[in-house]
């Protein structure tokens, strides 16, 4: 079932704020056939590596340790990391604040089965219709990388992160601690996922 702080996340935030907080907004090219197979690599990568996306899900044996980091649920093997860039920014009057970490694959089947509903109560329109065009907003069970607890969402989800101070401070420096901004903008085509600023993705630092 849901952990207690999912349940709180659910039930808290706004129902705006939520479907862009737990949204990885898909590119709707039409096709799921444009990704790479990385399963070969998936099951032989380092956990930090894994390629989770809408060609590629979450396999569903899959154990993720988490452990939390500032009230929220965050992969383990980040934890430490996250926790000590948080830290360092501060020291710089930089502050960075999680609005979403690790989300399992219950809380994301409800996220997405939610989004259905609402697709379906606009127009009458087909379940399969209703599942494409809810898939444009929240990802599918298995397919975030939010399922992996690698994917750290800050400061609020704001569209307009990438204009402040905080998003120049994470790009100038979130490498030394292993993320990445994982939804550039120049690689919509490549990724399937709209830009994403706020959504940073854990690699490693080596």
């Amino acid at each position: 079932g849901l952990s207690e702080l999912n349940k709180k996340e659910l039930e808290r935030e706004s129902d705006k704020e939520k479907i862009i907080s737990d949204s990885e907004g898909v590119v709707d090219s039409g096709t799921e056939s444009g990704f790479y197979d990385f399963k070969a690599w998936n099951d032989s990568c380092s956990p930090e590596l894994v390629v989770i996306n809408a060609g590629n899900r979450l396999p569903e044996n899959v154990n993720i340790k988490i452990k939390v980091c500032r009230g929220k649920e965050v992969g383990a093997i980040l934890s430490s990391d996250l926790e000590r860039m948080i830290c360092d920014a501060k020291k710089e009057g930089i502050i960075l604040w999680i609005s979403s970490g690790y989300r399992s694959v219950d809380l994301q089947t409800r996220l997405f089965k939610r989004q259905i509903e609402r697709e379906k109560s606009k127009e009458i329109i087909s379940e399969e219709e209703a599942e494409k065009r809810a898939a444009r907003i929240v990802a599918r069970p298995y397919t975030s990388e939010h399922n992996t607890g690698l994917a750290i969402d800050f400061n609020g989800v704001e569209d307009n992160f990438y204009t402040t101070k905080e998003y120049k401070w994470l790009i100038n420096n979130a490498h030394k601690y292993g993320f990445i901004e994982r939804y550039q903008k120049k690689w919509q085509s490549r990724t399937g996922v709209i830009y994403e600023p706020w959504h940073f993705r854990y690699v490693g630092k080596d």
